[in-house]
């Protein structure tokens, strides 16, 4: 399924899209190892195929920045960021990987993700709202795969291609 929605972001005209080039396996181990998590089978075949995009002032951030277009976060800079720089810092299990544009995020929540997971849920980060429990936050979709189904769906309501 992530390469039919792979294939849609690719198909898009480059006035409604921006992608980078697919990411090496090495890269995302690289990434694992250098924040010591583990992500989702679902979330590297993605980054396997494309290395983020943006599309309508919807986002997922790249693994790796490309400066010559709009994906300039990344997601290393940006799990640092808000796990270390903020007045509201995520627990670090929380991985983000798409902004809303207000400061909030939707993440993947590690701690659900065991070696070699399919999938893990996803939850929505709110930055200006005290958590007291991690149960208390929103799981808002089961994987990073029907979450970007959602999205482009909605998308594509919005647009006549």
């Amino acid at each position: 399924m992530i390469s039919e929605q792979v294939e849609l972001i690719k198909s898009l005209p480059s006035k409604f899209a921006s992608f980078g080039a697919p990411v090496q396996n090495i890269e995302l181990e690289k990434l694992e190892e250098e924040l010591r998590i583990k992500l989702p089978k679902d979330f590297k075949d993605f980054y396997s195929m494309i290395n983020g995009f943006s599309f309508m002032g919807a986002m997922v951030y790249p693994l790796l920045a490309r400066e010559s277009n709009e994906l300039k976060e990344d997601l290393k800079r940006i799990y640092s960021r808000e796990h270390e720089e903020v007045v509201n810092p995520m627990p670090k299990f929380y991985f983000p990987f798409s902004p809303n544009g207000r400061g909030d995020h939707y993440c993947l929540d590690l701690s659900k993700t065991k070696d070699n997971s399919e999938v893990c849920p996803i939850v929505f980060w709110q930055w200006d709202y005290t958590f007291f429990h991690p149960n208390d936050i929103e799981v808002t979709h089961n994987s990073f795969t029907f979450w970007l189904q959602e999205l482009l769906e909605d998308l594509m309501d919005e647009i006549d291609l």
